[in-house]
């Protein structure tokens, strides 16, 4: 299967791009669903380009193969949504509230026009869980018929992270406009899935991804950063959680209002996003169903889980991709209007 590429403009006129991977299968229902990366990566990490042979589960073409019209955007600044237009060329000053308020309306219009669904499932990773989740707290839960938040939280205050480093930058965050963090992730993919390093943990469980797949993660799937968005997130360590940028907001105090049904996952080694921060924003969601499902060797799984290799640990589609797949399937999207 070779995905289609998409272009559609935000309002504020960055270009931004999706992939599309069709359903499959002798009558696929084609329900939408929509796949989010999270800070600094990108579209990449769902459908990991490794050799053929290397174990690298695609939860793209997972869904696809089960029936779901698979779609797969890159926020501004990132993969195929990196280059700004014409007007707002060489623009580094982004923030989470532009995703959330710019880039999330814009995914969820163009998809739901070309599919004439009228709701979507969305699953997001790290940060695109949060967008998930700060979408549904401002902006309500109409056109989201599930959710699914993987390694993200909207409150990360009082656990250790390997972001802590983000809240002593945080000003230095308003005077630098690009964090060359994808560059710097390029300099080290070679080593990746080598050595086992601590800067690897802090990505994924070393032993549950193939080297291969190690290095396509780093090499492919980080970009370089706004200073703006790490200012922003910086609140997320702050007592409360993430604010909008201006501080007026905490999406937290909002999440009382989400109807929509929420799965939330997390890996038991993940050193980003703490289970205890995951399970923290589980319990202020409002009225049920929403879910909360740990992996790892204490939950029933054969090895222990990071944050990126929920995606595509060697295990990922017999241990995790069922659990979202199961989730959806609960939760299913009315027939397709008629044309």
């Amino acid at each position: 299967m070779t995905p289609s590429t998409h272009l559609t403009t935000a309002a504020d006129g960055w270009p931004l791009m999706l992939r599309r991977y069709p359903a499959e299968g002798a009558n696929p229902h084609r329900e939408p669903v929509i796949l989010q990366h999270g800070l600094g990566a990108c579209s990449q990490q769902f459908d990991l380009p490794v050799p053929r042979g290397v174990r690298a589960p695609s939860l793209a073409r997972w869904l696809a193969s089960r029936g779901y019209d698979v779609w797969v955007p890159d926020l501004r600044g990132v993969g195929g949504s990196a280059s700004p237009g014409a007007s707002i060329r060489g623009r580094w000053d982004w923030s989470f509230d532009d995703h959330l308020d710019l880039d999330m309306p814009e995914i969820l219009r163009f998809v739901l026009a070309r599919t004439g669904h009228e709701h979507v499932h969305w699953i997001g990773h790290s940060m695109g869980g949060i967008l998930l989740l700060a979408w549904c707290a401002r902006h309500g839960s109409s056109q989201i018929r599930s959710g699914t938040v993987l390694a993200g939280s909207l409150d990360y205050s009082g656990a250790s992270s390997a972001y802590d480093l983000i809240r002593p930058l945080k000003r230095l965050g308003r005077l630098v406009m690009r964090v060359p963090s994808g560059s710097a992730a390029r300099v080290f993919a070679p080593l990746a899935g080598r050595f086992h390093t601590p800067l690897e943990a802090s990505f994924y469980h070393s032993p549950n991804l193939a080297g291969e797949a190690a290095r396509a993660l780093i090499r492919e799937a980080h970009h370089d950063v706004s200073g703006e968005i790490l200012f922003q997130l910086a609140s997320l360590f702050a007592k409360g959680g993430l604010t909008s940028l201006d501080g007026r907001v905490r999406y937290a105090d909002r999440l009382e209002h989400i109807t929509t049904p929420i799965l939330f996952g997390v890996g038991d080694r993940d050193v980003q996003c703490a289970p205890e921060v995951v399970e923290r924003t589980f319990h202020q969601v409002g009225t049920p169903p929403h879910a909360l499902r740990k992996f790892g060797l204490a939950h029933g799984d054969a090895q222990p889980y990071g944050h990126f290799d929920l995606l595509c640990g060697r295990r990922s589609d017999t241990e995790v991709f069922p659990e979202l797949l199961a989730w959806m399937t609960a939760h299913p999207i009315s027939a397709r209007p008629a044309a």
